[in-house]
């Protein structure tokens, strides 16, 4: 539908619709790149007390996978569907 209504424009108008719309996409895509960038230079990661980072918040815990390996599996590195569901985390 746009391309008809741009193929039907007189040539001058023509070029001057492409010349206007690519001018904004570049505008545009340069304005979010700048944007992006000052953003991430101003941020400043939140600290302890002691100089650490400060990682309090909620954490999500609902996964069937622990934090750290268990001894029991040693070098192991997939389970079965049946052990996966048979075995429990501790």
């Amino acid at each position: 539908m746009l391309e008809a209504y741009i193929l039907g424009l007189p040539k001058d108008e023509r070029e001057l619709f492409i010349k206007q719309t690519v001018s904004t996409f570049l505008l545009t895509a340069v304005a979010a790149v700048t944007l992006c960038g000052q953003a991430a230079d101003t941020y400043v990661a939140p600290r302890t007390e002691w100089g650490q980072p400060d990682l309090q918040g909620v954490w999500n815990f609902s996964s069937n996978v622990p934090m750290q390996r268990p001894q029991q599996f040693g070098e192991r590195e997939f389970m079965t569907d049946e052990q996966e569901a048979t075995t429990i985390f501790e």
